[in-house]
């Protein structure tokens, strides 16, 4: 059975390894695709293109698709949520520019989290943060690894609940691009946009279900219905929203290397199964829209 993965990171946004170790992990855990979707950042896709040309043109080598791909951070409703660009021309200008403003206020954002952290005597530095890649994006899963890192908290759940979430004195909110922009420039740089983990945004299953509803009437084209955290119960549930808006699913273990040890690029963690076909469906609505 052929498996894909199409949710996972590098450290060109938060994750732990470069586009190419990601690339070759996926090739050798056996996926025959996966999706860069590094957070408002496209820049290492053509890395891990190249790394994907040399392992399938190798001796041993097989078929194996790195899928150019984009998690942008969208505002709804005063909450941060996620929506995964599929198949996105990685050199599109509208797009990146659009990302580079994301990038600009979420640095502006890091810079005064560092303050108020400093402020408390937590001594962090956003050179810290970036752990060696000056030019990755730095997110709250930066902060959460530090703060490990340096003993001010044991692990993801806790640093994120004492430090990290909104309703903590050194939470800082960011300027969010609205659905409806998002989507659009997914659109308009040849991408398929679908809403990532409906299930993490803390919402009620009635809020979850109107996220849906307006993230279809804003030209969404599907739901990650498969995802890492969800129980069978969730992934029937989203699989259910998406028969009902006429949307597609998707899946992928929002892989993150070192940063979410606990995660394995392919099958999360230890017990999922993506299936090629959810791809073949991905890639037939592509051709008969676009």
């Amino acid at each position: 059975m052929k498996t894909i993965d199409l949710h996972v990171h590098s450290n060109i946004s938060d994750g732990s390894l470069t586009p190419a170790q990601v690339t070759e992990l996926a090739y050798n855990a056996g996926l025959s695709a996966y999706a860069l979707t590094d957070h408002d950042c496209t820049d290492g896709y053509k890395e891990a293109l190249m790394a994907a040309e040399k392992l399938s043109n190798s001796s041993s080598g097989r078929p194996f698709e790195v899928i150019p791909a984009v998690e942008i951070s969208a505002g709804y409703n005063d909450r941060d949520i996620h929506i995964l660009g599929f198949y996105i021309d990685p050199d599109n200008e509208e797009l990146n520019s659009a990302l580079a403003l994301t990038r600009e206020r979420r640095f502006k954002r890091n810079i005064t989290m560092i303050k108020r952290f400093n402020d408390s005597g937590i001594d962090i530095s956003y050179d810290e943060l970036t752990f060696g890649n000056p030019n990755t994006i730095i997110t709250r899963g930066h902060f959460s690894r530090l703060l490990i890192e340096k003993g001010y908290a044991k692990n993801r759940e806790e640093s994120f609940s004492r430090y990290l979430n909104p309703d903590t004195k050194f939470f800082v909110p960011r300027e969010y691009i609205d659905i409806k922009e998002t989507v659009r420039l997914i659109r308009q740089a040849g991408g398929i946009p679908f809403l990532a983990h409906p299930l993490l945004y803390k919402l009620t299953p009635e809020q979850v279900e109107k996220l849906v509803s307006d993230f279809k009437a804003n030209d969404g084209a599907g739901l990650e219905a498969i995802y890492s955290s969800n129980s069978p119960e969730e992934e029937i549930f989203v699989k259910s929203l998406a028969d009902k808006y006429d949307l597609m699913i998707c899946g992928g273990t929002d892989f993150h290397g070192a940063s979410k040890p606990d995660l394995e690029i392919g099958v999360g963690k230890g017990n999922m199964t993506i299936p090629y076909e959810i791809l073949e469906q991905i890639k037939k609505y592509k051709g008969e829209t676009q």
